[in-house]
């Protein structure tokens, strides 16, 4: 649908950072911008949503190409108000100012209660969400997970619950840190828990609840299957169609407003706190009170100091959020991409160079104008790396201008353009190939960093060299 929004221009775009890296490849996102039209006026409101999650090396790539963005929505000085939105931060003022290049305003400010800042208010009859917390100290952290598990699955089916409610706790959310222990859940799912769902409610003298395959939500699910996830998710006990169980990774964090799920069981404490008040926040979003069961290895020092002050460090949450970090303009996002946001604002702003870089000897003014531009914004935001920034902006425009025959700005595999896909730079050093000349360029950012191959050899060692 890329071709009918730049046909269509419409008010109001939705849209993910990994698409605005698309600025430097494809001269038709200028039309985005109001270039090109002279009766077109630049986007002048920025909705940044879930801002804590542009951090790390992620956000330094978006840092980077802001850079551009902020600079092609620039009109007369003017520049577009950006609205970063996030339930969990902390120094707010250094991420933005990195980010984004301009002060922070807080809104709503804090008020007179924690209770009531005038703009909004704690709802005294909402149900809330109850965490606990156990330990596998014992057993194994196996034997734990089934045993809660077939537990909580079990009085879900319980008949003494009120049918209003039973459809809360019928679906129970697991949330793993990685998919190594995510894929041993899902075979305990099918095996184990079958039979102790047997065990328990023989125990209670009720029917064993049935139990269906586990879903999944997580990267290795389709793109196209997601909605079809999401639908079984909201599918109430009633129409017989509801997931049992629904194993996810983070990507559950941001974006599932589910008001039926209520029951969720957390495997080993998450990265970030600002992770596991995110993720938890995905049950206990309706009219029912939300469970939240968190299982601690008692093996990790770091789930067993969480375990040893759980009711300490949850009386106040949100005071433990980790701060984010974005260095845009540090030496290694420099060096990845820091050439991408002059390009883009070259091929973009300077009248004659959209179309091919051929030219640039012949607007060598405007580009150090360009340069100039860029480095002014690194020294608000990075003094220290804004003369490296200058040196490096500049060696590159020298080699653009030797190059001064090249006739594309971009090209996926050939070494034939001014920049080449970062993955196909990346292949070619492999090979043992020499450097080309093309600049090796992200054409994404759901891949910041780079994946390393590596190959294992049997070396059979002599008796001397196996003692020495």
């Amino acid at each position: 649908m890329d071709d009918d929004i730049y046909r269509e221009l419409p008010t109001l775009l939705l849209g993910t950072a990994d698409k605005f890296v698309q600025i430097v490849t494809k001269k038709e996102t200028g039309r985005l911008f109001g270039l090109g039209d002279a009766g077109r006026l630049p986007p002048d409101l920025i909705i940044q949503d879930e801002l804590h999650l542009i951090a790390g090396p992620l956000g330094s790539m978006a840092g980077l190409f802001e850079t551009a963005i902020d600079a092609l929505c620039t009109r007369n000085t003017r520049r577009p108000k950006v609205i970063g939105s996030t339930a969990t931060i902390r120094r707010a003022a250094d991420q933005v100012l990195n980010l984004f290049d301009r002060k922070v305003m807080q809104f709503p400010p804090p008020g007179l209660h924690h209770s009531n800042s005038g703009f909004a208010c704690v709802e005294q009859g909402s149900p809330g969400r109850l965490y606990l917390g156990i330990t596998t100290a014992g057993r194994t952290a196996s034997y734990i997970y089934q045993a809660i598990v077939s537990s909580l699955l079990q009085a879900a089916a319980d008949p003494s619950f009120a049918k209003q409610e039973e459809d809360h706790y019928w679906t129970l959310v697991g949330y793993f840190n990685s998919l190594r222990e995510l894929g041993s859940a899902s075979i305990i799912m099918q095996d184990d828990v079958k039979h102790s769902l047997e065990l328990v409610s023989a125990r209670r003298q009720e029917t064993s609840r049935p139990l269906q395959p586990p879903s999944e939500l997580t990267s290795r699910v389709k793109s196209d299957e997601i909605r079809e996830k999401l639908l079984e998710l909201d599918a109430s006990r009633d129409t017989g169609e509801a997931a049992d169980v629904v194993l996810a990774s983070n990507m559950i964090s941001v974006g599932l407003d589910v008001g039926r799920l209520g029951l969720m069981l957390v495997n080993g404490q998450p990265k970030t706190i600002a992770e596991y008040i995110q993720a938890t926040s995905r049950v206990g979003r309706g009219k029912v009170p939300g469970l939240v069961v968190t299982l601690y290895n008692a093996n990790k020092s770091r789930d067993r100091s969480r375990y040893e002050t759980f009711p300490t460090w949850h009386g106040a949450l949100y005071r433990d959020v980790e701060a984010t970090g974005v260095t845009p303009f540090a030496p290694r996002a420099r060096d990845k991409a820091l050439h991408a946001p002059f390009v883009a604002m070259a091929r973009h702003l300077v009248p004659g160079m959209l179309n091919s870089p051929a030219n640039a000897e012949s607007h060598q003014a405007e580009l150090d104008v360009l340069i100039d531009l860029i480095c002014a914004r690194i020294s608000r935001v990075d003094p220290d790396e804004a003369i490296a920034a200058r040196q490096e902006l500049g060696e590159f425009l020298k080699r653009w201008l030797r190059r001064g025959a090249v006739a594309k700005y971009w090209d996926n595999w050939s070494d034939n353009a001014l920049l080449i896909s970062a993955d196909a730079q990346a292949t070619s050093n492999a090979s043992g190939f020499s450097k080309g000349l093309a600049r090796a360029t992200p054409g994404t950012l759901r891949a910041v960093e780079p994946s390393t191959g590596f190959v294992i050899k049997e070396t059979v060692l002599s008796d001397a060299e196996e003692i020495q």
